[in-house]
């Protein structure tokens, strides 16, 4: 696996073409940058500059690397900031607890699916796009007939839903 760092210091070198005023761009030494520059040549094993005399350029291998270490770069961008956003906005969850042989049965647990089914359908179709919930949802089972069961799932998704529309109105 490549390093991500070295990608970036490969780019922003292909960039300025001058390791003093990338190393202090990177806020590294020239030593550390030349390194790295060094090492990653090692890795891909293909010459990426070339030094003429104190001029230095792309080879043509460099040449044809930077394009995809530019979307490396965008990638990573990315990942990142779709971490971050499932770190604010943590996909939703549904467990049905206590279920147990006195608990509701196969065919009531079939319902209950079904109505989730076809609840999440609606969000869906209302929203023209993905539905990406907000929160968890806990429906404990214990003591409740099924009308109670799905009640509280009911309320629950919509709660979940208006969640969702004020998050919308709040970007």
């Amino acid at each position: 696996m490549l390093n991500a760092n070295y990608i970036i210091e490969f780019t922003e070198l292909a960039k300025r073409l001058n390791y003093t005023e990338t190393a202090r761009a990177l806020n590294m030494s020239q030593p550390s940058l030349s390194k790295h520059i060094s090492q990653f040549e090692k890795e891909l094993k293909l010459e990426l500059f070339k030094r003429d005399g104190n001029t230095l350029r792309l080879t043509k291998s460099g040449a044809e690397l930077l394009p995809l270490a530019y979307r490396a770069i965008e990638a990573m961008e990315e990942l990142d900031s779709k971490a971050h956003y499932l770190r604010r906005h943590p996909p939703a969850h549904l467990s049905i607890s206590g279920l147990t042989d006195e608990g509701p049965s196969t065919e009531v647990l079939g319902f209950l699916i079904s109505l989730l089914n076809k609840f999440i359908r609606r969000l869906m179709d209302k929203r023209k796009e993905r539905y990406e919930a907000v929160a968890d949802i806990t429906v404990a089972t214990d003591g409740k007939n099924v009308t109670q069961i799905c009640e509280e799932i009911i309320s629950k998704l919509i709660a979940l839903d208006n969640a969702k529309e004020e998050q919308e109105k709040n970007k």
